[in-house]
């Protein structure tokens, strides 16, 4: 199969490697897509992100067909599509043709959205995931979101709707960002256009001149810490 592979000098090159075979509990996949993330570069570089390359092949999240299964697989069968967040779980990363997984980190893609869609799912997803459950909140806590407008964000907010959750404002940087929030179901009055309000000033204007009970920072840098001061000292930032 082909592959872009990780070189020793850091650069990468399309190379013929053997395609995997799965292991008794693993479904091969072929892939269709495969999502490109920050940790994707940063594993590259000198930074401790590097101790997680598993594979000279890269990727850590994709949809594809399944193309073989293991003796002791259950929930799939061969031709069905599905998703998945991998890294290198046993096998080579997504910056491949094929791929062998796990089943049981593996999820059917539904139907009614493409392959590219689904590939981009699966760390967003999980990273919205996590911070919601981490943040152990009630529907009468004030949340301040900053970046909601990312792939995070956005799952993110739609877990928070989906919850019943209204008390809450978030930052966006240009009116496309603002327009797919309020496609989401935010309300103009919870949005801060950090580009033409200063997020500290604003928010406490939003939420009552009050800190918030939690802040859940998307962004990093100097808008984190302008969100570590916009919380209650009892909570953290996520």
């Amino acid at each position: 199969m082909k592959a872009i592979v990780l070189q020793e000098n850091r650069e990468f090159k399309l190379e013929t490697v053997a395609i995997p075979q799965p292991e008794p509990h693993q479904i091969q996949v072929k892939i269709m897509a495969s999502g490109f993330n920050p940790i994707d570069y940063q594993m590259t570089e000198n930074g401790s992100e590097r101790k997680l390359i598993h594979s000279p092949i890269l990727g850590r999240e994709f949809s594809g067909i399944i193309t073989a299964i293991g003796a002791e697989v259950t929930e799939f069968k061969i031709g069905d599509a599905i998703f998945c967040g991998s890294g290198s779980m046993g096998s080579n990363g997504t910056y491949a043709e094929y791929i062998c997984i796990p089943e049981g980190i593996a999820v059917k893609k539904p139907q009614n959205i493409s392959f590219e869609e689904a590939a981009g799912i699966p760390s967003a997803g999980l990273t919205a995931l996590q911070s919601f459950k981490r943040m152990n909140v009630t529907l009468t806590d004030s949340i301040l979101i900053t970046g909601a407008a990312g792939g995070v964000g956005n799952v993110f907010i739609k877990l928070l709707i989906a919850k019943g959750f209204t008390n809450f404002v978030v930052t966006a940087g240009n009116e496309e960002s603002i327009k797919s929030l309020l496609n989401l179901g935010v309300r103009p009055e919870q949005i801060i256009n950090y580009r033409k309000e200063a997020i500290y000033e604003a928010t406490f204007v939003l939420n009552g001149n009050k800190k918030f009970d939690i802040a859940v920072d998307l962004v990093g840098n100097n808008v984190a810490e302008i969100a570590k001061k916009t919380f209650k000292n009892k909570r953290k930032v996520y």
